[in-house]
């Protein structure tokens, strides 16, 4: 559900907002950093479905989820992609195991 409407002071109601995203298990809230562009930040909240892949085709499975999917989507893209799509290389470990890829759809 999209609103819009005036907020007094803004850093408030971004504390607000975190502290009541803290009651789901999956959220995301992407802050703009007071870039001036249409949005202060975005906040997803609760996941009707998630993707995630940490195979080396990431980026084709994305595409083929997508394919089929309209919605507003939030996520993050992992450091490893690049070394999955043989970008760049990179001779560290691993060490958080996060997915490569993940997408919600909230």
């Amino acid at each position: 559900m999209r609103s819009n409407f005036d907020v007094r002071d803004i850093g408030v109601f971004k504390q607000k907002v975190l502290n009541w995203l803290k009651q789901f298990n999956t959220f995301c809230f992407l802050d703009s950093s007071q870039y001036q562009g249409q949005y202060e930040f975005l906040a997803a909240a609760g996941a009707k479905a998630i993707f995630q892949s940490s195979d080396a085709d990431a980026l084709e499975q994305f595409q083929a989820y997508i394919t089929g999917n309209g919605r507003w989507m939030f996520g993050h893209l992992g450091y490893e992609l690049a070394t999955a799509e043989k970008i760049c290389h990179s001779a560290k470990a691993d060490q958080l195991l996060f997915p490569i890829f993940v997408s919600l759809n909230p």
